[in-house]
C-alpha cells in the first residue's frame, strides 16, 4: 500500500492499533465472562496445583488435570487461600508445571489455582 502522506500513514497505523486494542479488550471481557469450569476445559484455569519441589525462585506445581498450552514465559496468577502470586511458566507438561516467582512459596504447600495472566510473555 502507498500512501500520499505521512498523515495518512499515521491514521492508518493509528487505526490499526485501535482495531488490535477492541479486539484483545473483547478477548479479555469474554474470557472473563467463562466460569471456572469453562476456564478449566478451555485451559485458561487449573483447579488444584500442589508444590511438589521447591528450588527458589524455582517450584515444581503438581496438577491433576492440565488441559493448559501454557509456553515458556506465559505469566499466571497462582492463588491460595492466604494469597495471590504472580509467576512466570518454566516448563509445562502433562501432570507438573514448573514456575519462577519473585516471592517465596516454600510457606504454601498448594494453590487452590493457577490462571493465565497473557497468552505469551510478548503480550505483556
Amino acid at each position: 500500500m502507498t500512501y500520499s502522506s505521512f498523515t495518512e500513514f499515521r491514521n492508518s497505523i493509528l487505526t490499526y492499533l485501535k482495531q488490535e486494542k477492541e479486539y484483545y479488550d473483547k478477548d479479555i471481557e469474554a474470557k472473563e465472562s467463562l466460569t471456572d469450569a469453562q476456564k478449566i476445559e478451555t485451559g485458561l484455569l487449573i483447579d488444584k496445583a500442589d508444590i511438589s519441589s521447591a528450588l527458589p525462585p524455582f517450584y515444581i506445581l503438581s496438577v491433576n488435570e492440565n488441559n493448559t498450552k501454557l509456553r515458556a514465559g506465559d505469566k499466571v496468577l497462582l492463588v491460595s487461600d492466604v494469597k495471590k502470586t504472580e509467576a512466570r511458566i518454566v516448563e509445562n507438561l502433562e501432570k507438573t508445571i514448573t514456575v519462577e516467582s519473585s516471592e517465596e512459596l516454600d510457606s504454601l504447600k498448594s494453590f487452590t489455582s493457577l490462571e493465565l495472566l497473557a497468552l505469551s510473555s510478548d503480550t505483556s
